[in-house]
């Protein structure tokens, strides 16, 4: 056996010794691929073999492995500038990132928030909706979801993932206990029904005074079995969020960006919904609308500090105003 080999069984070895690996066991863990390079959607082993990335790296390699045009610029912004905090700083890169964002993004999407993972994308977007209703609908600090969901591994967004689909049911007396109701019951290509949308609208009517927000995956439940759901139930679903006052949050991670046709699901059905965490590797994103909320801007809501606080005004065009009060507001999540 020669030294080529010895370090590679010691590396193994050393692997699985003392690397945890995402979603295995500590004390049986499975065994691994040894991955030695990438190429488009194939992944290439050590022994040999090729295999087709079907599940693109959790989603977060929609262009592919080794492409040369993100390689370049990816290069390129590292040799000029390879990171800095981005609390009340700003640098050209990341205002350009937004600038074109925003130039495919659907109008009413006005804020941009820039996260680094899909878990934290949708924990922000928890945020925002917990400081909002907190500025005019304090008693409002539930959220409601449907069954199938999977929304992130970190504890508040475990607590909007269904414990059914295994991620999170050994958490439960640790997070916080949110509403669930039965998930859109007519797939994509069934005809519509009205009364998919009932269980939905009798919960709300019931319990809306206690909902910040509503959260699902819009039209596809990725991690709870790739079940396409009938996009009608976003329009109803969005209808009864405006009737009652509460916040829909399209969680766009595993949807967005291309990876099921158009940019947005949302877009494509024709969804306003008021925050979409959305993906955009290497970063994600999490997308806001302006309250247009009269209530909103009686209070003096506050978006986006620290150095430059901002409140909303009733036609969203958000503007410094040095006697808007500081609490409770929207602070940067």
């Amino acid at each position: 056996m020669n030294n080529k080999n010895i370090k590679k069984d010691k590396m193994a070895d050393f692997d699985a010794e003392f690397v945890w690996h995402p979603y295995s066991s500590l004390t049986e863990p499975q065994p691994t691929y040894h991955v030695t390079g990438a190429k488009g959607a194939r992944l290439y082993l050590d022994d040999g073999r090729e295999l087709i990335d079907g599940v693109s790296s959790w989603w977060a390699c929609c262009h592919g492995y080794g492409n040369e045009h993100l390689i370049n610029k990816i290069t390129e912004q590292l040799n000029k500038l390879s990171h800095v905090m981005f609390a009340g700083i700003r640098h050209d890169a990341a205002t350009e990132l937004v600038m074109r964002l925003k130039a495919i993004l659907p109008q009413e999407l006005k804020y941009v928030f820039l996260a680094d993972s899909g878990s934290v994308a949708v924990e922000i977007a928890m945020k925002m909706a917990v400081q909002y209703q907190s500025s005019v609908n304090p008693r409002r600090t539930k959220f409601l979801t449907v069954r199938g969901g999977y929304h992130g591994d970190t504890m508040a967004t475990m607590s909007v993932t269904d414990p059914g689909t295994g991620f999170s049911a050994e958490y439960q007396q640790y997070i916080p206990q949110q509403f669930f109701i039965e998930r859109p019951a007519i797939p994509f290509n069934d005809e519509w029904k009205q009364e998919a949308i009932e269980p939905l609208e009798s919960f709300l009517s019931a319990h809306h005074d206690e909902i910040a927000a509503f959260i699902l995956e819009p039209v596809m439940q990725g991690a709870g079995g790739m079940y396409f759901y009938h996009p009608m139930y976003l329009r109803e679903a969005r209808r009864l969020c405006s009737q009652y006052d509460v916040i829909m949050i399209c969680d766009e991670i595993a949807t967005g960006f291309g990876r099921t046709g158009r940019m947005l699901k949302r877009k494509k059905f024709r969804i306003r919904s008021a925050i979409a965490p959305a993906p955009l590797p290497p970063i994600r994103v999490v997308l806001r609308q302006c309250q247009r909320k009269h209530r909103a801007a009686s209070l003096g809501v506050l978006t986006k500090g620290p150095a430059s606080l901002r409140r909303d005004d009733g036609s969203c065009q958000g503007q410094p105003d040095p006697h808007a009060r500081q609490g409770p507001g929207i602070r940067s999540p």
